[in-house]
């Protein structure tokens, strides 16, 4: 008896009847806990050889267990290595699976087995008769059948990666060889029914595994548009309706006065008597209600005079959770993912119109049920924010462009639908976004409590601060306590509008308007805090007279705030609309468009321009004589620039952290600005009353 491999451990040991072979300290091989060895017998019976594969475990070592998935036994594996096993059936190659460890539960899990070298005989074969077509010898039409039959298969039974990428090659193949000549109507039906049964939901992992490293669906999209576009037509219009993709091509011309629609409103009842060449599955339809996209009649009276226009159309009823997860700079973010939301719809115009469009396309979606949704929800929550987007080809990746929302905007949008229009055509989509980091109902039960706690206290320590100055009026006018109280006023009522405004939420409208007051009345007190810095830097270093200058700091604080909060709400609910204008998660204003720079820049600029006031306030203090130490108001103007010091930063860091929340909404972002915008009010009533010696 004999042993080959790498281990030197070895102990044979033989009673008369029976060996046993013992070895001891194998070692693993590299990236994998699999190691494999050759047993040879030479005995009696003659000489007899076997290949085994161990499974080799370290001591307490986490481990995946053994699990059992679409046909194959995958072994107990180590975290961080490869488990490797045999193609199904007569498949050639390995199908391998990684052990990992989920970060969020600290606990071994199994990632998607990857198939992608396993390749069927029936798809290499059809492979390599696809790669004998040529443009004279275009056998296509049996080719095409042959690929329908075999991604054909059980609902429990998904294709290997491998016989996807096969498919997806042999399509390749008939696209390039194919013209309007050789296409007959059935090539065209059983392309599309192919195309159908590959991004059948049961085979999502496999186009996952493809998507590390390959384009994947959207090559698979971009063959279906290619072919339809090839397609001679001798009816007005060509319907293909497979299981999971509906196919319009239409004929259009430039002096048509007619918008175009797809699907048409009455689709299912369209058939072959209305000059109409109809091909069906005899499943349901019920899947295309509520979607459609229009293109105005301006889209076609834009081409040269006499041009036949090809309209070419898709909607894919599972592609949405198939398309990688790729998103334009436009959309990404740190923490935060975004997923398609609704179907995906696209339409195409051959020739390709190389003009602006002169009116945009619409396009309205249904939105899916976010239970039936397809993420990881213990690593995401769902957000209230979405966007209008298409596939852009253009932007380079692996995955043959990204989702972007450039040139696309929300029309209007409610519970079920939203309507979207776009400057150019593609494949259109809402994406929604997803927050990374689940928040327990223990964090947010306890950011509401401090929100509306710290709100809660604010407002009465406000309130307090505003009676007491009051009541002692008399002793405590001047300037710098008159601006002081002009901005606890507006701070009082920004607070307030933030305790009550989530309750105007289910009510757009008010909504809105709760959303302007609260932009207007943050903006005020901003320009408060700004007048205070210009109002000591006028003191100390210009050394005027501020009483006859105080109604110009009225006039700016009130008046510069009101222009930019109203003409923000005009222009973006005038000329797009109310959805724009409002952020998804509450009555405030959009982050995910230019509106919520009408807060943050004014705010910026605000926060830097007291620092310079401060700033300078100081450095005149250290440094000039101008002020006579005598003056009774260098006493006052040092408690003035002591409390903006204070004041300036507190408020600034608040918003801040106010600004961050706007752009990541993970939980240390909201726990401090809840905390910090709590702290204002307090700190305001024991630093101007309390321990103020003037009060």
């Amino acid at each position: 008896m004999g042993w080959t491999g790498s281990n030197t451990n070895i102990q044979i040991i033989n009673d008369g009847t029976t060996s046993t072979l013992t070895v001891s300290n194998i070692q693993r091989s590299s990236g994998t806990s699999q190691t494999s060895f050759s047993c040879r017998y030479d005995g009696d019976v003659g000489i007899k050889s076997a290949v085994h594969r161990l499974q080799i475990l370290q001591a307490e070592e986490k481990t995946c267990p053994k699990e059992e998935l679409e046909g194959y036994t995958w072994p107990v594996t180590p975290v961080n290595n490869i488990a490797i096993l045999p193609c199904l059936q007569s498949s050639t190659g390995n199908a391998i699976r990684t052990c990992t460890l989920d970060e969020t539960k600290q606990v071994p899990s199994w990632g998607i087995a990857s198939t992608i070298n396993c390749v069927s005989p029936s798809f290499v074969t059809l492979e390599q008769e696809a790669s004998n077509l040529t443009t004279t010898n275009n056998n296509a039409t049996s080719v095409l059948t042959k690929l329908l039959n075999i991604t054909t298969t059980p609902p429990n039974q998904p294709l290997s990666s491998g016989d996807i990428l096969a498919a997806n090659s042999i399509l390749q193949r008939v696209t390039n060889v194919s013209d309007e000549l050789s296409i007959r109507v059935q090539d065209l039906y059983e392309f599309v029914r192919t195309g159908s049964n590959l991004i059948e939901l049961k085979n999502r992992d496999r186009w996952i595994d493809i998507q590390k490293t390959r384009p994947g669906t959207t090559q698979l999209t971009q063959l279906l548009d290619k072919y339809g576009s090839l397609v001679g037509l001798e009816n007005d219009t060509v319907i293909v309706a497979a299981d999971n993709i509906v196919m319009e091509i239409s004929s259009y011309s430039t002096e048509s006065e007619q918008s175009y629609k797809f699907p048409q409103d009455n689709f299912n009842q369209i058939t072959q008597t209305t000059g109409n060449l109809v091909l069906k599955t005899n499943s349901s339809r019920k899947w295309l209600a509520g979607n459609n996209i229009i293109l105005p009649a301006t889209v076609f009276q834009s081409y040269d005079v006499s041009t036949t226009i090809k309209v070419v159309s898709f909607i894919y009823k599972t592609l949405n959770e198939l398309l990688p997860n790729e998103v334009d700079q436009t959309l990404r973010t740190n923490d935060s993912r975004w997923i398609p939301q609704t179907m995906i719809i696209s339409t195409s115009l051959y020739p390709a119109l190389d003009k602006t469009l002169l009116e945009p396309i619409e396009y309205t979606l249904q939105k899916v049920e976010r239970n039936q949704l397809l993420f990881n929800r213990e690593l995401y929550t769902i957000t209230d924010d979405f966007n209008c987007s298409f596939w852009d080809y253009r932007i380079r990746t692996i995955h043959n462009g990204a989702w972007s929302n450039r040139g696309c905007l929300t029309k209007t949008s409610n519970t079920t639908h939203i309507v979207c229009q776009c400057d150019h055509l593609t494949n259109f989509a809402v994406l929604l976004r997803l927050s990374e980091g689940n928040i327990s109902d223990a964090v947010r039960l306890s950011l509401e409590i401090i929100t509306y706690a710290g709100c809660g206290m604010s407002v009465v320590s406000l309130s307090s601060t505003i009676v007491i100055y009051s009541i002692l009026w008399r002793f405590l006018q001047n300037p710098t306590n008159t601006i002081h109280m002009n901005l606890f006023t507006w701070l009082l009522v920004a607070n307030l509008i933030i305790m009550f405004v989530d309750l105007a939420k289910p009510i757009k409208v008010l909504c809105t308007i709760l959303a302007c007051m609260l932009h207007f009345s943050l903006l005020v007190t901003f320009m408060w805090m700004l007048m205070e810095g210009i109002h000591i830097y006028l003191v100390l270093v210009k050394v005027f007279n501020v009483h006859e200058k105080f109604r110009y700091y009225q006039l700016a604080s009130i008046g510069i705030p009101g222009l930019i909060a109203s003409l923000t709400a005009a222009i973006v609910c005038g000329a797009y609309s109310i959805d724009s204008y409002l952020n998804s998660q509450g009555c405030w204003l959009s982050a995910t468009n230019w509106v919520i720079l009408a807060f943050v820049i004014p705010f910026a600029l605000i926060f830097a321009a007291n620092i310079v006031f401060c700033c300078m306030a100081i450095h005149t203090m250290l440094h000039t004589h101008k002020i006579s130490q005598e003056s009774g108001d260098l006493q006052k103007t040092k408690i003035a620039l002591r409390g903006l010091c204070i004041l300036a930063p507190l408020l600034g860091l608040t918003w801040i952290f106010g600004c961050l929340l706007m752009i990541s909404d993970n939980v240390v972002n909201q726990y401090l600005f809840a905390i910090t915008n709590s702290i204002q009010g307090i700190y305001i009533f024991l630093a101007y009353c309390v321990f103020s010696k003037k009060v």
